[in-house]
């Protein structure tokens, strides 16, 4: 079967190589080879559409490419295959082109490529071959897939390779498995998480008067852990949610202000947000209005608040700091 497209679309299934070629495997002796690699580029991707959603270039619709590199090759490259996994919640693949060497080939009837588009298992399967005995060029580094993919939604999607095999002529027809490590996963992400939060505080803790403000209006207020409060102290809810597709770790900085007693900070642990705006979750922090001069601060405070996030990757990593905008700020007061 000749295959004269050069973008090749979806064809049959990936085992017609990996018989052909497996059967081979460990045939001869075993040669020397530099260290190869193969590797997807660009390794990371991270935008915030939510932030510049003309600019930013991965707005859902728009399509953009990976590219997969076979490098640190010594000897010449007669096979290939790879598996490409990626996240089809948020990234769809589109199209293969098996690069310029393949494309090559195909084009003269000296190679095929099989190639499956899995959407719905985030897995494109791609596997080429020489067929005959073509005069295929050494080089050591090229270039053995371009993927295209369709931005679904904002997200993040960690992208990677497995099932690599990379395959040398050893002559006599006898292909040998060339030793490829596998270089760094690619990372996308265009997710702007959206935050919200609400906060129950007390205009007079003595009191227990509770004074309550939301923002947005449709948040969830409810108590976090401390349902009772902790006497003598002024307690700082937020309730963060996250509409991205992955995890936020988050945490949030309340900011009071008094023209009497100057400015102090408190912050909110860690915590885990899962994924879907439905799960809210209560940080809180907790002010202590005494000094360390043991006088209670009174007066008004002013209060702001701003939460700190990163996205947790499936394999645990964290995507870089992202700050939301300063939620509604608003005020206590604090009587002897």
């Amino acid at each position: 079967m000749h295959l004269t497209s050069r973008k090749v679309k979806t064809m049959i299934l990936l085992p017609m190589l990996l018989v052909s070629s497996l059967a081979l495997l460990g045939a001869g002796v075993q040669r020397a080879y530099a260290t190869a690699a193969i590797n997807i580029s660009p390794g990371v991707i991270n935008v915030d559409c939510n932030a510049d959603p003309s600019g930013c270039g991965y707005a859902p619709g728009t399509t953009f490419t990976y590219t997969v590199t076979a490098s640190g090759l010594s000897s010449t490259l007669y096979a290939s295959q790879y598996d490409f996994l990626y996240d089809p919640s948020v990234i769809q693949a589109q199209s293969v082109d098996p690069g310029p060497l393949y494309d090559s080939l195909i084009s003269s009837g000296q190679g095929f490529c099989t190639i499956n588009m899995d959407n719905g298992l985030g897995d494109v399967s791609v596997g080429c071959t020489t067929v005959g005995e073509p005069s295929v060029p050494l080089l050591s580094t090229l270039v053995i897939g371009l993927i295209d993919f369709q931005v679904m939604t904002l997200g993040a999607s960690s992208q990677s390779l497995t099932n690599a095999i990379l395959l040398h002529n050893s002559g006599g027809g006898v292909l040998e498995n060339i030793p490829a490590t596998i270089g760094p996963k690619a990372n996308f992400t265009n997710e702007g998480f959206f935050a919200a939060a609400d906060f129950p505080v007390f205009d007079n803790f003595n009191t227990g008067t509770a004074h309550r403000q939301a923002w947005p209006e449709k948040a969830k207020w409810y108590f976090s852990r401390d349902i009772t409060h902790t006497p003598g102290m002024v307690s700082l809810f937020a309730n963060v949610n996250s509409t991205g597709n992955i995890p936020a770790r988050a945490h949030v900085v309340f900011t009071l202000s008094s023209s009497t007693w100057g400015t102090v900070t408190v912050v909110t642990p860690n915590e885990d947000v899962p994924p879907g705006i439905s799960t809210v979750v209560a940080l809180e922090a907790v002010f202590n209005p005494v000094n360390s001069n043991g006088v209670l601060m009174v007066g008004g405070w002013h209060i702001s608040s701003q939460i700190f996030f990163q996205g947790v990757m499936p394999d645990g990593s964290l995507t870089p700091v992202q700050t939301s905008a300063t939620i509604k700020d608003f005020h206590v007061n604090i009587v002897p």
